[in-house]
Parts: structure tokens; C-alpha cells; sequence
């Protein structure tokens, strides 16, 4: 379980428990298991409530956010469990708050979806969606991007608009 509050400067990957994993010849599979994140995560360029980045041979499991998530840097992407996904997130949740900022994609469980969201729940407190020639924030309630797969994962009806299903919905 992880408490607090986390800021770290621009452009790196940054999560409430984990940076970012990375495939190399040293690890071959990462397992992140039973985490709990209540810290505010603010500042980095793919920031998430468990990890920043999450690569493709890492499997998250029943992990879940209950803080604050934020990034103050342009182009990023931000979610509840992960900033980006490559891997696969399965048996988690987000109840904490999202925040905004320009040109950033948020999503509740991961700002973007490279590979598999599976049995998820998101409960937290989502931006609004702005759109104009100098500002974008494009929420998602699972994925503010997706590019995977989303399977069997829900999100609560009375706190965030359907329409909020992805975040890609709103960018034309």
C-alpha cells in the first residue's frame, strides 16, 4: 500500500507503485500482484496509479487506485492503474480522481490501451471533455486511447457519462 503525495518533474514515466518496466535480457516477465495505491501520482509523462508504463510481458492483477492522478505535461497520457498499457490488466479497479490538462489523454484504467484490459472497474472521478483549438482533454472511462482489446470491464453510470466509454470518442 502506497500513501502520500508524488511529484516528479517532466518526461518520465512515473506510477504510484511502479516507473515503467521495459523488455530487455534481463527480465522476461513482470507479475504485479495485490497493490494499493492512495498517494496523489502528479507530474510525469505517462503517469498511472500503479504504473507509468506498463511493457508487454507485464501482467497486473488485482491492483487497485484510490488516489489522485494528474499531469501537467503536454501530449500525456495518465489512467487510474496505468499511464500506458502494453500488457495486460486484469481483476483491477480505479475509484480515485482523474485531473486534466492540455493536450492529455486520461483514461480510468489506462490513459492508453496497446494490449488487454480485462475485469475491470472504474468508479473515479473523470474530467470533463474539452475540445478546442488550443485545448484537448479526451477522457475515457477505460482507455482515453484504444488500440488492445477491452473485455467484461464496467464502469459506474451515475458518476460518469456514457459516452465517456473511450476518450478517443471525443478527438475527431
Amino acid at each position: 500500500v502506497s500513501e502520500g503525495t508524488m511529484k516528479t518533474g517532466r518526461y518520465v514515466n512515473h506510477g504510484g507503485i511502479i516507473g515503467e518496466t521495459v523488455n530487455n535480457d534481463r527480465i522476461s516477465y513482470v507479475y504485479i500482484y495485490g497493490c494499493v495505491n492512495r498517494m496523489s501520482v502528479d507530474g510525469a509523462y505517462n503517469c498511472g496509479g500503479i504504473i507509468g508504463t506498463a511493457g508487454e510481458d507485464v501482467n497486473i492483477e488485482e491492483c487497485c487506485n484510490e488516489g489522485y492522478v494528474m499531469t501537467g505535461c503536454t501530449g500525456a497520457d495518465y489512467g487510474g492503474i496505468a499511464g500506458q498499457n502494453n500488457g495486460k490488466i486484469s481483476n483491477c479497479y480505479n475509484s480515485g480522481k482523474l485531473g486534466t490538462g492540455n493536450f492529455v489523454y486520461g483514461g480510468g484504467i489506462a490513459g492508453i490501451n496497446n494490449h488487454i484490459i480485462q475485469n475491470c472497474y472504474n468508479n473515479g472521478r473523470m474530467p470533463q471533455t474539452l475540445q478546442s483549438s488550443t485545448y484537448i482533454s479526451a477522457p475515457g472511462a477505460m482507455s482515453a486511447i484504444n488500440s488492445g482489446t477491452i473485455v467484461s470491464s464496467y464502469f459506474d453510470l451515475d458518476l460518469i457519462p456514457v459516452n465517456y466509454l473511450l476518450g478517443s470518442d471525443f478527438v475527431n
